[in-house]
């Protein structure tokens, strides 16, 4: 439920960033072929939103729930980052040096609600291309999409698993 609009947030927030100033992401003394560049910081994205889209049940996360969870990874990653700081001597991103602590709430604050509004986003778009409502299903329509097609029934003593369909609809194998 997150890996897809946070690979987008790093996407977002990368090349944005690097549109600006090439420095802010990469190291001077460093040198990353765009080939490499587009694997770490594309290619990701593109790939989770395109199963997120053609192969995922619905979401049933709430905007504020999706707030709650872009923040706690946000800042998880900004204790993590601090932690490889402490071991390595270099952040692996130069903005966290040209930034005090202010800045940096300030930046992981803005990546928070970057990542909600790509979790809201993909929720919509999701309902849009699978043609499911407006994409504002309620918790027990979503609840019991998600029992429908990610939760394995059992026949006869056999696991049969329900594969959810690029049309919305469950079909039982």
């Amino acid at each position: 439920m997150c890996t897809a609009p946070l690979e987008v947030l790093i996407s977002v927030l990368y090349w944005s960033l690097r549109t600006i100033d090439k420095k802010l992401v990469i190291p001077e003394w460093a040198m990353l072929p765009l080939r490499a560049d587009l694997g770490f910081h594309a290619v990701p994205s593109i790939l989770l939103v395109a199963d997120l889209l053609l192969l995922s049940p619905p979401w049933t996360i709430s905007a504020t729930r999706a707030m709650g969870l872009s923040t706690t990874l946000a800042f998880a990653y900004w204790f993590w980052i601090e932690h490889c700081f402490s071991h390595n001597g270099f952040y692996p991103y130069p903005i966290f040096e040209m930034v005090d602590t202010k800045g940096r709430i300030g930046l992981f604050t803005t990546s928070a609600l970057v990542m909600r509004g790509s979790t809201v986003a993909l929720k919509w778009l999701h309902a849009k291309v699978n043609g499911v409502g407006d994409g504002r299903a309620s918790a027990e329509q979503s609840r019991k999409a998600q029992d429908e097609s990610s939760m394995p029934e059992t026949v006869n003593g056999y696991v049969r698993q329900g594969t959810y369909m690029a049309n919305g609809q469950v079909e039982t194998l």
